[in-house]
């Protein structure tokens, strides 16, 4: 899930990336000042982002994915490259969980927590 999350970011497919949230999912997005409920909020945290830094692109560092029955975690981290619309690059670390539960023959984020990650 991590790396089709990360596949849909890069492109900037807001569309692919809100078809892996449950509609009732959380996010604590890296930044956000608030915890997103719902596809409705998290939809609008992505547009913004999205918006505001188009051609942002991610690539994941370690991750750490584990089942348990219909149920998933994974934490790991990841490197985001964002270019602001005056063309200076930015370059952040940051770190996250995403919990995953298996909906019929789809898996689906409930809750994704991302923070910067620390030295």
């Amino acid at each position: 899930m991590a790396e089709q999350w990360a596949a849909a970011f890069s492109k900037g497919n807001l569309g692919a990336l809100m078809s892996l949230y449950d509609e009732d999912a959380l996010m604590w997005g890296t930044s956000s000042s608030k915890i997103r409920r719902g596809s409705s909020a998290i939809r609008q945290y992505y547009a913004q982002l999205l918006n505001a830094f188009p051609g942002s692109r991610v690539s994941l560092g370690e991750t750490s994915p584990r089942l348990y029955g219909d149920l998933g975690v994974n934490s790991g981290s990841y490197t985001m490259r964002r270019v602001a619309s005056d063309g200076k690059v930015s370059v952040t670390s940051a770190r996250f969980t995403m919990i995953y539960v298996r909906r019929g023959a789809k898996w689906l984020i409930v809750d994704h927590h991302s923070s910067l990650a620390t030295r």
